[in-house]
């Protein structure tokens, strides 16, 4: 993902940092393309008592994972951070991505 798609998508991803703020709820950025490995991937952490952080949004919006779209690494990580942190035992999974998929 790059150009206009990667704009529009970060820019959703702060609506619902937003939104996760408003409601007083921490948020998980799992950034993924086509790496193999969930040790692999990048991680934005945004709590929700510092959900203005000011580096970690910089780092959230200027970080580019490289593209390609391989969702299991992801997934497998969002579900560890659900089974292991109780601030996201009831946790929303939310995957933004370009890609189509056609039946």
């Amino acid at each position: 993902m790059s150009g206009d798609s990667e704009i529009w998508s970060k820019g959703l991803a702060m609506g619902v940092l937003e939104t996760a703020r408003n409601q007083k709820r921490d948020m998980y950025v799992i950034h993924f393309s086509d790496s193999r490995s969930a040790r692999d991937l990048h991680v934005n952490n945004f709590e929700r008592a510092n959900h203005h952080n000011g580096r970690e949004i910089l780092d959230f919006a200027n970080y580019f994972e490289g593209g390609g779209t391989m969702f299991h690494p992801a997934l497998d990580l969002a579900r560890e951070k659900i089974g292991s942190d109780e601030k996201f035992s009831k946790a929303d999974i939310l995957f933004i991505s370009d890609c189509l998929l056609y039946t």
